[in-house]
């Protein structure tokens, strides 16, 4: 008898575990899943954009039988990204020819940093486009989007140490205003935060076969373009409210320069035309809405900073290796995911209309 009441105790006390347990799975699950769909509504913004495509781009920059047959070579921010499409421009007879390490957030210093990892595997380009939204670059850092590419592994240690000293000295963002220390911890252990907790693997494998189509249809999206990659999804206007403007505000203000970014887009012209390229300065298209005196007036006093930059005068002349073509061009705004940024078919028309203007990187080359 008392061994039958001992047993049915320890059969109650089991039984009652087994149920603890699988109450803590269940609500583990929920809310891991719970957590998953709120990161992904996060990530549907900027993240999933940025490390996908700057993981392809890392691994490119390594592979020395691709880099060698690249002749033209896209960098640049978004903007650069969802205009050219490497793979309508490029000879049918030299596939990857046009190569695009463009990527969202990127200013001058992240392109820099990926022109001489690739310069170093054996890239020697005969033309470099150079397409930067330049008045984005300042909401990026605004808006905390620069500890993304710290957290992508885009920038090495020695980099981003770099990028502080120099921001802090000009006194602006990400450097200034913030101790080394904290800088150090913001874009290196503590860069989840931004960038999010490592579970990619477990979500995109295991949990959610919406990611997975979406991950496959955007690689579709960036292999068979050579380079292109949407912010969103690629044929619906899927831009939140807020962000419809965000990136072309600074079109409506009086232009302002951006210390930073100036530093290195000095410094990435420079570079490229002691290693023997070529290189075409542009500007990507504008949605129609955007056709106002306001744009105009930025966009003239944008297009003289540029080129003082990069050496020239005012009509664009004064550097046989630099042609100047910077134009302010609006289409139609249903062409547009946001008044700066193209539709995949449409990224395509604008291509097919420009690939001599690129191959020959504005008239600097011959075919």
């Amino acid at each position: 008898m008392r061994r039958r009441l001992q047993n049915n105790t320890s059969f109650g006390e089991s039984k009652r575990l087994v149920t603890f347990a699988v109450a803590v799975v269940i609500l583990a699950w929920g809310v891991f899943l719970c957590g998953n769909r709120a990161w992904l509504w996060i990530e549907e913004r900027h993240t999933r954009g940025i490390f996908m495509v700057t993981g392809r781009i890392r691994a490119e920059v390594q592979n020395r039988d691709s880099l060698k047959r690249v002749e033209t070579l896209i960098l640049g921010d978004s903007t650069a990204l969802m205009t050219i499409v490497p793979g309508e421009i490029s000879d049918p007879a030299k596939p990857g020819s046009v190569r695009s390490f463009a990527f969202h957030v990127a200013g001058a210093a992240e392109s820099l940093s990926i022109y001489r990892q690739a310069k170093r595997n054996g890239l020697q380009p005969k033309c470099v486009v150079l397409m930067y939204s330049y008045g984005g670059y300042k909401y990026h850092l605004e808006l905390d989007h620069w500890w993304l590419l710290a957290h992508s592994g885009v920038l090495s240690f020695d980099e981003k140490e770099e990028i502080r000293r120099i921001s802090e000295e000009k006194r602006v963002p990400p450097g200034h205003s913030i101790s080394r220390s904290l800088f150090m911890l913001k874009a290196g252990v503590l860069s989840f935060v931004y960038g999010g907790l490592p579970l990619g693997f477990v979500r995109e494998r295991l949990l959610n076969p919406i990611w997975r189509e979406r991950t496959k249809r955007d690689q579709k999206y960036y292999d068979e373009s050579y380079g292109w990659y949407p912010l969103f999804r690629p044929d619906v206007r899927t831009f939140p409210v807020q962000d419809q403007t965000v990136w072309s505000r600074h079109l409506e203000n009086t232009f302002q320069t951006q210390p930073m970014f100036d530093h290195y887009y000095r410094e990435l012209v420079e570079e490229i035309v002691r290693d023997g390229s070529k290189v075409a300065l542009m500007f990507g298209p504008l949605a129609q809405s955007l056709r106002t005196p306001n744009t105009e007036a930025w966009f003239g006093a944008y297009r003289s900073h540029i080129l003082s930059l990069a050496g020239l005068n005012e009509l664009g002349e004064g550097r046989h290796e630099i042609s100047d073509q910077l134009e302010l061009e609006f289409r139609p705004d249903d062409h547009f995911v946001d008044p700066s940024h193209l539709y995949y078919r449409n990224a395509w028309e604008w291509s097919a209309e420009n690939v001599e203007r690129i191959r020959t990187c504005g008239g600097l080359l011959v075919l």
